[in-house]
C-alpha cells in the first residue's frame, strides 16, 4: 500500500466542490489495494510493473496477520516473482511491538541477500 497514493489518483475533471468531493470519495472507497477489493491480476501487474519500473532489487509484502487475503495471495506472488528472479520477503505481522526484532533480523537478511 505504499505506493497505492501515486496509483489511480481520484478523477479531478470536474471542478465544483461536489465533484471533488465525491473523486475523493470514490478515491478513498475504491482505491485500495486489498485483496478484497481489487483483483490479484490487478495487484500482481502492479508490483511487477513497480518492481521493473524502479529496477527494485527485490520485493517486500507487508501485511496484518489478521488479513487472511494478503497472507493466501503472497504464495501467488512469491512464485511469479521467483519465475523472474526478483528476490520476494513477506512480513506478516500485527499491531504490536512484540515481533520487532523478530522483523528486524528477517529484513537485515533479506537485504545482506541482495
Amino acid at each position: 500500500t505504499g505506493a497505492q497514493s501515486c496509483l489511480d489518483p481520484a478523477d479531478l475533471t470536474e471542478t465544483s466542490l461536489e465533484a471533488c468531493y465525491h473523486a475523493l470519495a470514490v478515491r478513498a472507497s475504491f482505491g485500495t489495494v486489498c485483496p478484497c477489493f481489487c483483483s490479484q491480476t490487478t495487484r500482481l501487474t502492479r508490483i511487477l510493473e513497480l518492481a521493473e519500473k524502479t529496477r527494485a532489487d527485490g520485493v517486500v509484502q507487508y501485511a496484518l496477520r489478521s488479513c487472511r487475503a494478503f497472507d493466501l495471495e503472497h504464495y501467488q506472488i512469491e512464485r511469479v516473482l521467483r519465475d523472474r528472479r526478483v528476490p520476494f520477503l513477506n512480513l506478516s505481522t500485527d499491531y504490536t511491538l512484540d515481533d520487532t526484532e523478530q522483523l528486524r533480523s528477517r529484513i537485515e537478511t533479506f537485504l545482506a541477500s541482495l
